[in-house]
């Protein structure tokens, strides 16, 4: 069925995969995190050329991306993980943090634990400029209202609303509570466990893996 507009929508161009058939449909989402598919016999204008990042991202891309201090800041950043998360990949991208200077203490606990999660996903969000923020919660969480505000205050709306974020720091408290062979297992997962490397990973090369994570690549762990 064709999409009923009574109103002139105004939006970027994007896709997502259909719920119903999962195919791919090419559309328009709003700055309200609204999907619009383009269906054949739609009149539409085109307002201006493809841009290489959001809008609302720029601010973050020209203070932290091009300037001394956001590479000064990646490199006072330390990694943690449980040591016995070390040797898998998976569980380090899904569990692991990094640690700005403020943060940095001899010993992890439940609160800190807590505010470097949010950072981290607030730093994926803040990095993501491939596909609209709406687009990626509603494939992931049919959430998209939840791409509304700055990323910090979408990072506390989906650790408010969205179970599968928060369970990944709650594991991880319950562990910091417990370290025993129960809590280990939950972190590792149901099941045999994965494959791990032939060893552990340093703290630099578990650095650059979080560095590297993108958000698509996080939710697909969670």
């Amino acid at each position: 069925m064709g999409t009923k507009v009574n109103r002139p929508i105004i939006g970027t161009v994007s896709s997502r995969r259909c719920h119903a058939c999962g195919h791919h449909e090419v559309g328009i989402i709003t700055e309200q995190g609204e999907f619009h598919a383009l269906r054949p016999g739609m009149r539409i204008q085109i307002l201006e050329g493809p841009s290489p990042v959001e809008p609302k991202l720029q601010p973050f891309m020209e203070k932290d991306r091009s300037e001394r201090p956001f590479l000064e800041e990646k490199l006072e950043s330390r990694p943690w993980i449980p040591e016995p998360l070390r040797r898998y990949r998976d569980l380090r991208l899904k569990y692991g943090v990094l640690l700005k200077k403020e943060l940095q203490r001899d010993k992890m606990d439940k609160v800190l634990f807590q505010r470097a999660y949010l950072e981290k996903l607030q730093y994926l969000i803040e990095k993501e400029i491939e596909v609209p923020l709406a687009v990626i919660l509603d494939r992931f969480f049919t959430a998209p209202h939840l791409a509304s505000g700055e990323p910090k205050e979408i990072a506390l709306a989906m650790w408010r609303e969205l179970e599968e974020i928060r369970k990944p720091a709650v594991k991880i408290i319950e562990w910091l509570d417990d370290p025993g062979p129960a809590t280990l297992k939950a972190l590792l997962g149901p099941g045999s466990p994965p494959d791990p490397d032939p060893a552990p990973v340093t703290d630099e090369e578990l650095r650059k893996e979080l560095e590297a994570l993108t958000l698509e690549q996080f939710l697909e762990l969670v």
